[in-house]
């Protein structure tokens, strides 16, 4: 079927280009040569009438005049002789027989005007008489061959313009199957789309159907039985998902635990982790110093240390981390271990847009404060899976600092 709509596209074109050498013919040759052909026949009397003139006033002046409209004339039939040559499609020998009348026409009329040099005008004016004379005669044998030149050319023109109207009769009926055969390919081609898709429909329908009935249901038929259940599947999907999560991220961070060398390291990894996994933009990990009375920015991402205020454990109003962005303070002792808590802050390129912090906690005294933030919203997924970690958390960093 496309091979056959490629040929006729081939097809179609060729017709096209015909058309178009058609139409070029038909305004060159009929057109340009019909009008050549009165120029040179209004250029062959205009000679006559001058050099007619030329005898009946013989004064310089009215003899002057009259010579240059022989001569303007003479160029006319030179470029007249020049377009035919060029554009002319009937036989050659029309051509030729035109040339040499027009020959004929000339040599007559070089005798007529010797004659008039050497005061015979009687006899010149004989040579002009109607139907006799030999100069009227061989003009009006010119006059005869252009004639013949101008009916071919009106010939062929309406021969061209009859071919033209076939060709482009033929290009609509090739066009108007060209789109019949698009339109019923469209359709066979809808046609088994829609028909393989009915057949994965059914067999998505008869699976479904076939785990409905292997599943105990004691509650009344829901009226969406297909969407009840996709409900159901993605929600175990999730648990599942969840835990997995939960369990990879807690299996990590017990890694982080074990290989860290020293609590700068494992403060580094377990921010890296914890970002990769929320999605954060920024982040900061607090510790406590040596002393154990300040916790104090050792690991960031996204943001410069030097803005981190260091948090007094014990302050009853301490600066909380990344939450000085939103000019709010909150107790670090009214903050329950079991987290997260959102805050969110301004916009802007600097301070993320939501905040989830977690205060992993010892009898109350707090071990650490992890900050995470990004410039959207954290989703109430993420929330929990972070508070999972909490333990996790509580745990290892109380082994590292002990």
């Amino acid at each position: 079927m496309l091979g056959f709509i490629l040929l006729l596209g081939a097809v179609t074109r060729y017709q096209t280009y015909r058309l178009w050498t058609t139409t070029r013919i038909m305004h060159d040759h009929p057109m340009k040569v019909s009008d050549t052909v009165h120029q040179m026949h209004r250029a062959v009397l205009n000679i006559r009438q001058a050099t007619r003139d030329r005898l009946l006033n013989p004064d310089p002046e009215s003899d002057k005049d009259a010579m240059e409209v022989i001569e303007h004339e003479e160029r006319v039939i030179t470029e007249a002789l020049a377009v035919f040559d060029r554009l002319y499609l009937g036989p050659r020998s029309d051509l030729e027989r035109l040339r040499g009348q027009l020959r004929d026409w000339n040599t007559q009329r070089e005798i007529l005007q010797r004659m008039f040099r050497e005061g015979r005008g009687k006899d010149a004016a004989l040579l002009l008489k109607p139907g006799s004379g030999a100069t009227a005669v061989a003009a009006d044998h010119l006059i005869e061959t252009l004639d013949v030149i101008g009916a071919f050319a009106s010939r062929k023109g309406a021969t061209l313009r009859r071919d033209a109207s076939e060709t482009n009769t033929h290009l609509n009926q090739q066009l108007l199957v060209i789109l019949l055969t698009v339109l019923i390919l469209a359709f066979f081609m809808t046609l088994v789309v829609l028909r393989n898709f009915r057949r994965s429909i059914d067999g998505l329908l008869t699976a479904t159907h076939a785990f409905s009935e292997t599943t105990p249901v004691h509650a009344p038929e829901a009226p969406n039985e297909f969407g009840d259940l996709a409900i159901q599947y993605n929600h175990l999907v999730d648990l599942v998902t969840g835990e997995l999560n939960r369990r990879r991220n807690a299996t990590e961070l017990n890694r982080i635990f074990v290989d860290a060398a020293d609590s700068t390291t494992c403060a580094r990894s377990i921010l890296t982790s914890l970002m990769q996994f929320s999605g954060a933009t920024t982040g900061a990990l607090l510790l406590p110093d040596k002393s154990g009375d300040l916790l104090v920015p050792v690991a960031t991402m996204g943001l410069d240390p030097a803005n981190l205020t260091p948090i007094e454990s014990t302050s009853e109003a301490g600066d909380f981390g990344l939450a000085r962005a939103a000019g709010g303070f909150v107790h670090l002792t009214d903050l329950p271990p079991s987290g997260p808590h959102v805050l969110p802050t301004v916009h802007g390129l600097i301070f993320p847009r939501e905040l989830v912090t977690l205060v992993p906690q010892i009898d109350g005294r707090p071990l650490a404060v992890l900050t995470l933030g990004t410039r959207l919203s954290f989703a109430p997924e993420t929330c929990d899976h972070l508070r999972s970690l909490q333990e996790s958390l509580t745990t290892g960093l109380g082994v590292i600092l002990a």
